[in-house]
């Protein structure tokens, strides 16, 4: 398997439409850029976007990349993402039921 291959799927803690959204952020960056190519500091800055983290830490941006847990940190982005996406959905709960009144 190419090392980019291994890379995006690492990154992307082995999950097929993770893999896909990071591909099409990427494109995403590259177009805003007005790039004719994509390479891997548009991954790198795709995987920054998703995940906040230090270059250390990027998988697109490090040579020691396999130490990265990637698993757990998609994971936790993912919690505090549903985590998020309840609070706004309590905070639309309540507006309704003040409208209502």
């Amino acid at each position: 398997m190419p090392e980019f291959l291994e890379v995006l799927i690492h990154a992307s803690a082995y999950r097929f439409g993770i893999a896909m959204e990071m591909t099409i952020e990427a494109i995403d960056e590259a177009m805003s850029e007005g790039d004719r190519k994509i390479d891997l500091d548009h991954f790198a800055g795709a995987y920054y976007l998703r995940m906040n983290c230090d270059d250390d830490l990027n998988p697109f941006m490090t040579q020691h990349r396999k130490a990265i847990d990637t698993t757990t940190a998609m994971d936790r982005i993912l919690e505090q993402r549903k985590e998020e996406l309840r609070k706004e959905t309590e905070k639309r709960k309540k507006r309704k039921a003040m409208a209502a009144r």
